[in-house]
């Protein structure tokens, strides 16, 4: 019996539960440091901290969502987000709107995001491409693959 089928029936429950560890102890941190400005500002020392439980919902929401596709699912979707993150990026430079002196968020129908986020998941998804190729092939991807220094 290996260290890991002792505590956990899956590794995907033993990351769930390392997980939401992790997010109890974010609370704490977020609420030493901003109890004091969410009574001010807010009305509610726990201000920040329910907003971080709201948007951590909304974020394994977006997980489980995920989990329901299919590696080829991910696969086909990997280039219409390389696509959607280098349009967006190049939009930026013209369209971008100005916040504190960067011009590095673009609004789109009353909605603000900076591009360089879905520029992030579209890399994450082209190495998982890549490394799930290289195991299918038997060949290692190590950190000195051009595709993983470029990165």
């Amino acid at each position: 019996m290996d260290g890991l089928s002792r505590f956990w029936r899956s590794p995907a429950e033993a990351v769930f539960f390392l997980v939401l560890a992790l997010m109890v102890i974010g609370s704490l941190t977020i609420y030493s440091a901003s109890s004091v400005l969410g009574q001010q500002d807010h009305g509610s020392s726990l201000y920040f901290v329910k907003r971080y439980w709201a948007f951590g919902g909304l974020g394994l929401a977006a997980v489980l969502a995920s989990l329901r596709f299919g590696a080829p699912s991910w696969r086909r979707l990997m280039g219409p987000m390389v696509l959607l993150s280098f349009i967006t990026l190049v939009a930026v430079m013209g369209m971008g709107v100005e916040v504190k002196g960067a011009r590095r968020w673009l609004s789109l129908g009353g909605f603000t995001f900076q591009p360089s986020e879905v520029a992030k998941a579209a890399v994450v998804l082209m190495m998982a491409v890549y490394v799930t190729d290289q195991w299918r092939l038997r060949r290692r991807a190590t950190i000195f693959s051009w595709p993983m220094a470029v990165t």
